[in-house]
């Protein structure tokens, strides 16, 4: 056993089949350049005070619904009750984008629109582990590199 009682690992070592699916999915979903994502408004799918946003990257597309509100300084947008779906086997499903490429998506968006702040607020979940439970809101705010556009 290795320190802390974990297993110790070979420098070298052949990994598993799945370990490897996992880097080379990672490596495809890296979105390190806001200019490849694109926003679009689906009206279509939009109706009352729910709005669905396409959000198109160099992985793929990703539809996120939900229900806008602009504060009243007109800098911060709230979205509650949102929903997002990358498609089942799409590398955009469901807990593959990860933390760092949710960043850049949100600093694109920021810098598009114009806002400082982004707030999204998951609905309660529907299905999995830990179905009825709404999880915690994720928070964007703008860094200084991404200027707001004129």
């Amino acid at each position: 056993m290795g320190i802390g009682g974990r297993h110790a690992t070979t420098v070298g070592a052949a990994q598993p089949d799945s370990v490897n699916l996992v880097r080379e999915k990672r490596r495809c979903l890296s979105m390190r350049r806001r200019s490849d994502i694109r926003f679009v408004l689906e009206s279509s799918l939009s109706e009352g005070e729910v709005a669905t946003m396409r959000i198109t990257t160099p992985a793929g597309d990703l539809l996120v619904v939900g229900e806008p509100e602009q504060d009243v300084s007109g800098k911060v947008l709230r979205v509650n009750r949102v929903h997002t779906n990358g498609g089942a086997g799409s590398p955009l499903a469901a807990n593959a984008i990860g933390l760092a490429n949710l960043q850049v998506i949100g600093q694109a968006f920021l810098a598009e629109f114009g806002y400082d702040e982004l707030v999204l607020e998951g609905a309660v979940r529907t299905s999995g582990k830990r179905q009825g439970a709404r999880p915690r809101p994720i928070r964007f705010t703008r860094h200084p590199e991404s200027p707001a556009r004129p």
